[in-house]
């Protein structure tokens, strides 16, 4: 334990080796700002980017199918992907979704709806990058989603979320 030194990122560059007694000194100009690591919250764990794919049951055309996913209490979305046409949706929690389900796409949900994300993919787009980044959370890393089933028949759909963990 004690003062890392070096330069970031050539000889600091893991700074996940830090712990608890440790402190961090930050130059500005003339100044050196010292923080005690543990006032960081403790321990620092870098963000992980991966995706997730979660399929549904078999839907009828126009039908939906509602789950969850788990992903983190909180991520930022990167991009989104559907193997046949579909509306995605993923909300903060199962009661809200399930008072959502029968809301018409390109209608704005009203309320308190919980409502983090909606996608609707066709035929030429089934893959989209995000940006800006959707930010989401949920009290649980269990995200409820509900898929709408677009492709003209019935179907079975496969959804993959590339997504950034920012918590458990």
């Amino acid at each position: 334990m004690g003062a890392k030194t070096g330069t970031f990122p050539e000889e600091l560059a893991d700074i996940a080796e830090l712990q608890a007694g440790d402190v961090v000194l930050i130059r500005r100009g003339n100044s050196i700002i010292v923080i005690d690591y543990a006032q960081l919250g403790g321990g620092y764990t870098p963000p992980v980017r991966e995706d997730v794919t979660f399929y549904s049951n078999e839907i009828p055309n126009n039908g939906n199918d509602t789950g969850s996913v788990s992903i983190s209490t909180r991520y930022q979305l990167v991009q989104i992907t559907t193997d046949v046409p579909a509306r995605v949706r993923l909300y903060t929690d199962t009661i809200k979704r399930d008072a959502d389900i029968n809301r018409p796409i390109g209608t704005d949900p009203v309320g308190n709806h919980g409502l983090i994300f909606e996608f609707v993919s066709s035929p030429s787009l089934l893959t989209a990058d995000l940006s800006p980044l959707v930010d989401g959370f949920c009290d649980i890393s269990n995200i409820p989603y509900t898929i709408t089933n677009l492709s003209g028949s019935n179907d079975t759909i496969d959804v993959t979320l590339n997504h950034i963990k920012l918590g458990v």
